[in-house]
């Protein structure tokens, strides 16, 4: 592969020619090769060239880890978990929907402001975002049901700054950072049909679980179900003080397949020979 002229492609995806020599010589013709700098020194560059994006997603690092020790020892005020104690309240709906909006709001706000926003890849990208966030951020929170029960502001508060900035970077990222999205041969390349494929299957799964959930009480029903059905029968009904599933009972059911293609769920001997319940309802 032909080398490109010294820090082309660079200016290209970074806004600007490479601040050390070392960048300069990892772009070649239609790409970028960061793996041929030390991390240390890519995180340098990446300050130089974006220092809001990059501290973004710093952040958004480290407000992650510091979430996942907290909630060892705090049960977040979430479901049926509300609790007093938590400052303020509003409408679930309210709260759901001031904590997703900025996500594809943050996206659109950015992504439009490129010269490369109407090119067909990253336009494409574009639309299976808005159209997943906008759904969950403007749709959803109408359909839910217990939309108006009481839910801490707090909770919204802490998403908005997370939603805001997975909206920024991602849309930076695919009008800016990304050489190989800004030619229609991308749509031909293996990782983007797999990654669409997956999208497509998330997306259904989604919308399908969301309806399970709508259905799960009847009007005017309170109290607390278990949802049944399509991927929630992966789902454990019990989760222990950690938030892991429970697996300490219950029964292991395994699939059994005959010659005419029905599926029949088998209930494996406890091996203690102890009395259990299945873990879930199989359908």
């Amino acid at each position: 592969m032909a080398v490109a002229e010294p820090g082309r492609f660079c200016k290209a995806a970074f806004g600007k020619a490479p601040a050390t020599p070392t960048l300069a010589s990892a772009c070649v013709v239609g790409t970028l090769m960061p793996e041929s700098m030390p991390i240390p020194e890519a995180f340098s560059e990446s300050l130089i060239a974006h220092p809001v994006y990059t501290w973004t997603l710093l952040v958004v690092a480290v407000q992650g880890i510091v979430s996942f020790v907290l909630l060892w020892f705090f049960t977040a005020p979430y479901g049926r978990h509300v609790r007093a104690g938590w400052g303020p309240t509003a409408k679930a709906r309210t709260v759901w929907l001031l904590m997703e909006a900025p996500s594809p709001i943050a996206f659109a706000l950015i992504f439009f402001r490129s010269e490369r926003a109407l090119q067909p890849v990253p336009l494409f990208l574009a639309a299976l975002y808005l159209t997943h966030y906008s759904y969950r951020a403007f749709i959803y929170p109408f359909l839910m049901r217990g939309g108006d029960k009481p839910k801490p502001i707090v909770m919204g508060a802490l998403a908005i700054f997370f939603n805001s900035a997975n909206g920024g970077t991602n849309a930076f990222a695919i009008t800016e950072l990304a050489p190989h999205l800004w030619d229609t041969s991308w749509f031909g390349d293996p990782r983007f049909i797999v990654g669409l494929c997956l999208f497509v299957a998330g997306f259904a799964i989604n919308h399908h679980t969301d309806a399970i959930l709508r259905a799960l009480r009847k009007p005017g029903e309170t109290g607390n179900k278990i949802p049944y059905g399509g991927f929630y029968r992966w789902v454990p009904s019990r989760m222990n003080e950690h938030g892991f599933p429970d697996l300490t009972t219950g029964e292991l059911q395994i699939a059994q397949l005959d010659m005419a293609g029905a599926v029949t769920w088998l209930t494996v001997p406890d091996p203690q020979m102890t009395m259990g319940e299945a873990t879930r309802r199989q359908v």
